[in-house]
């Protein structure tokens, strides 16, 4: 059944694709200062993940946005846990990134 939008709604599917890319790069930023945070740095498990950002996240934007950040290079996947990479571990250090 295709999505409908209410008829007083001006709200367009490019609306909302553009709320989701920009509620997508709010998680990434989120998480990638969560992985390189010497403070909260750790292995984080998929559920652990989820259960973080369940709370500002749609449908798929959890795996949307660690999609982003691994095919970047900034965090790694083993087994079911994701780390910040070397390289964004050392740019934060060096204060370059600013989240």
């Amino acid at each position: 059944m295709p999505d409908r939008k209410p008829i007083d709604s001006d709200e367009t599917p490019t609306d909302r694709d553009t709320f989701k890319e920009c509620r997508i790069e709010i998680i990434q930023r989120a998480m990638l200062h969560a992985f390189v945070d010497p403070h909260r740095q750790r292995p984080w498990a998929s559920e652990d993940i989820a259960r973080e950002y369940a709370d500002i996240s749609g449908e798929g934007d959890i795996e949307d946005a660690l999609g982003y950040l691994k095919s970047a290079g900034l965090i790694y996947r083993m087994d079911d846990c994701y780390f910040a990479s070397r390289a964004a571990v050392h740019v934060f250090e060096l204060g370059i990134l600013s989240i």
